[in-house]
């Protein structure tokens, strides 16, 4: 069986959401999933199969927000990503980037459960799977969600990265 999913981990701030913004652009109408680049000082959630984007990262936390470290993010851009998630657990994107799964995810919080069950229905579909990763979160998230071998991206700008 072809492994599909991949993995792209560096360490914080080192450009891995940027990279990829600049290789989605060549594959423009051919990738799904969410990107979460900033924009004007704050994260947001970039839809990447229409390009819309939502608000993510807040400076004023609002009722339901969640909080780690000190940023403090949206729960509609969670809400957001699940819908994405959820959508696409029916079809067959090649590729699906999932920027980025982090601190939340390891404690069942952020894109779950929404990303376990993303991630179980695609196991065997072939549909190739970029998670992004930072570097010191990378052997926790290989465990928990109990991938066997999977193909690290090496960083590089440009990202080199052929998933078909």
């Amino acid at each position: 069986m072809k492994q599909n999913i991949f993995i792209l981990s560096a360490p914080v701030q080192s450009g891995k959401t940027t990279a990829l913004a600049t290789w989605t652009q060549q594959y423009s109408g051919k990738v799904n999933g969410f990107l979460t680049p900033d924009v004007h000082g704050l994260r947001v959630v970039q839809n990447l199969c229409n390009g819309e984007i939502f608000p993510f990262e807040r400076i004023t936390p609002e009722p339901g927000d969640i909080q780690i470290g000190r940023f403090t993010f949206a729960k509609s851009g969670f809400d957001t990503m699940h819908r994405i998630l959820n959508e696409n657990c029916t079809l067959s994107a090649t590729p699906f980037i999932m920027d980025e799964i982090g601190k939340l995810e390891l404690k069942n919080e952020g894109l779950e459960p929404a990303l376990s069950r993303f991630l179980h229905f695609h196991k065997e579909s072939g549909t190739p799977i970029l998670l992004v990763v930072r570097d010191y979160l990378l052997t926790e998230v290989i465990q928990k969600y109990h991938q066997q071998n999977p193909v690290i991206i090496p960083f590089t700008k440009p990202l080199e990265w052929n998933p078909v």
